[in-house]
C-alpha cells in the first residue's frame, strides 16, 4: 500500500528490455470478503480502468537489465484492505521468470563434505532461491550425476548444475553460461579448496589461490550481486601461538604445510577485493560430524587415530593431555555459512566458526 493514499502498488520483475510483462504471467486475484474477480493478463483493463505498465528508473536514468514495472491502482470494488494471491508463472518460462526477491545463490565446492550439507541448509531456509552448483566431471560422473545423489528429488526443479572446475580460467565453463550466470546471481558461496596437506605448493596454490581468483573475478562481474561468502580456515595462523584476532592475517608466521599456506594466500587475495565487492570471509576450524547423530562422510584428522584406536590397533594414543583441540560440527557451520551470506552486517569482516 502507498502510505497516505487509498492506493497499492504491486511490483513484477522481468527481464525483458521493451519494459512489457510476459503474457505468460497470469492468474492475478483481488480477493476481498465479497469476490474474486480476476485479471488475465495483468496488463488489460482493470475495473474498467485501464492502467499502463512503467518501469521503475534506477541511478543513472538507466532502466535495470531486469526491468521492475510498478501497477497502481484503487482499492477493490467494497474492500478497503485488499490482498494479492495467485500470482502465476508459466513452468515454461524457466529461469527467465524473476520475482523482486528472486535468489540465484553460485555455490562452489558442493560436492565436498561440508558443501552438500551448505546446499541441504540453503534448500531448506530460503525457498525462493534458485542454487546453481558448480560440480566437476569425473571420468565416471557428470557434474549433474554427482549432484544427484545429495540433491533431494523434491528440490531438484531449484538447483542447476553447471559442470565446471575453478582451476580452469573463467572456471571452466563455457562463454555462453558464464555471461548467463554472471548476468543472475545474487550471491555466491565459495567454498571449493583442496585440504590435502601433502599437495605441492604450486597444485594447492592452483585450486586454493588462482581458483579464488577466478571466483572473485567471476563475482565482480555480477551486476546483481548481493554478497559473496569465502570459506576459509581458522588455520591461516600457522604456527602462530599468541592471541591471533578476526581482522589480523599476515604477521610473519610460518606455515605447517602448503594447505594452510595458500588458504593464507587465497584470504589475502579476498580481502584485497573487499573495498569493491560485498564479501564476507568465514574461518571455520576442524568440521567434524553432525552435532546431533555424529553422521560423517570425511575421515581425516582426528578420525583417523580415533579408528585405529576403536579397533584396538593401538592401546594409547600419543599426545599431550592438555593439548586443546578446536573441532566444530558441519551442520553448525553450514547453518553459520548460510546465514552470514544473507547478513548485511557482516559484509567486510571476517568471522571466525571455532568452538573457542
Amino acid at each position: 500500500r502507498i502510505p497516505g493514499k487509498r492506493m497499492h502498488r504491486l511490483r513484477f520483475c522481468c527481464r525483458s528490455r521493451s519494459h512489457s510483462l510476459d503474457p505468460r504471467l497470469r492468474g492475478l486475484h483481488c480477493l476481498s470478503q465479497r469476490q474474486t474477480q480476476p485479471v488475465t493478463p495483468i496488463t488489460r483493463e482493470l475495473w474498467r480502468k485501464s492502467i499502463p505498465l512503467r518501469p521503475l528508473q534506477r541511478g543513472g536514468g538507466e532502466a535495470p537489465s531486469r526491468a521492475i514495472m510498478e501497477y497502481d491502482f484503487d482499492g477493490c470494488p467494497g474492500s478497503p484492505e485488499p490482498s494479492f494471491t495467485g500470482l502465476q508463472v508459466d513452468r515454461a518460462l524457466g529461469s527467465d521468470a524473476c520475482m523482486n526477491n528472486e535468489e540465484l545463490i553460485l555455490v562452489t565446492g558442493a560436492t565436498g563434505f561440508l558443501g552438500t550439507q551448505l546446499v541441504h541448509e540453503l534448500l531448506d531456509h530460503q525457498p525462493h532461491a534458485r542454487l546453481a552448483l558448480l560440480i566437476r566431471d569425473r571420468p565416471d560422473k557428470s557434474g549433474q550425476q554427482r549432484a544427484d545423489q545429495f540433491v533431494p528429488e523434491s528440490d531438484r526443479s531449484r538447483v542447476e548444475v553447471f559442470s565446471g572446475d575453478v582451476g580452469h580460467p573463467n572456471c571452466g565453463l563455457e562463454n555462453a553460461a558464464y555471461q548467463r550466470l554472471t548476468a543472475e546471481t545474487t550471491r555466491v558461496i565459495h567454498s571449493a579448496a583442496t585440504v590435502r596437506f601433502d599437495h605441492s605448493l604450486d597444485e594447492a596454490r592452483r585450486i586454493n589461490v588462482e581458483g579464488t581468483r577466478r571466483v572473485l573475478d567471476f563475482a565482480a562481474a555480477a551486476p546483481q550481486l548481493r554478497s559473496l561468502a569465502y570459506v576459509g580456515t581458522a588455520y591461516v595462523a600457522g604456527e602462530r601461538a599468541d592471541l591471533v584476532r578476526e581482522d589480523e592475517l599476515a604477521a610473519g608466521q610460518g606455515y605447517r604445510n602448503t594447505y594452510e599456506q595458500t588458504k593464507a594466500e587465497a584470504e589475502a587475495l579476498v580481502r584485497s577485493y573487499l573495498g569493491s565487492l560485498p564479501g564476507v570471509i568465514l574461518r571455520p576450524s576442524i568440521i567434524v560430524g553432525d552435532s546431533r547423530t555424529g553422521a560423517t562422510s570425511s575421515f581425516k584428522m582426528m578420525y583417523w587415530p580415533l579408528k585405529i584406536y576403536a579397533r584396538g590397533l593401538w592401546r594409547t594414543v600419543p599426545g599431550y593431555p592438555d593439548a586443546v583441540l578446536d573441532i566444530v560440527p558441519v551442520d553448525y557451520v553450514a547453518t553459520a555459512v548460510a546465514r552470514l551470506a544473507f547478513d548485511p552486517a557482516a559484509l567486510g569482516s571476517a568471522v571466525r566458526l571455532c568452538a573457542g
